[in-house]
């Protein structure tokens, strides 16, 4: 398995955890096999990581939507700006 690729604070981008989940997991038949194997304990675990893993996903999107609604209506109020300006208000 190839290393995770890390940014400059040596952290490792939701991309490349979604991506080791994937590979690492849901791509490997091994990863089937090894679920229906496993006992309630087991099951339970791999439920919690993988809610877990949901939850941190969903997580980073509304982030991204926060982030997203902040800077229009930071170029909202910078055009209001303007055209007050150039109105000579």
């Amino acid at each position: 398995m190839e290393e995770a690729e890390k940014d400059d604070n040596d952290k490792v981008s939701m991309y490349e955890i979604i991506r080791a989940g994937v590979d690492g997991k849901i791509a490997t038949p091994g990863w089937y096999k090894n679920v229906k194997e496993m006992d309630y304990t087991g099951l339970l675990r791999e439920e919690a990581y993988t809610s877990a893993s949901q939850l941190k996903i969903m997580h980073e999107i509304l982030k991204q939507e926060v982030n997203n609604v902040e800077l229009t209506s930071l170029s909202v109020i910078n055009e209001l700006n303007k055209n007050k300006e150039d109105m000579g208000l």
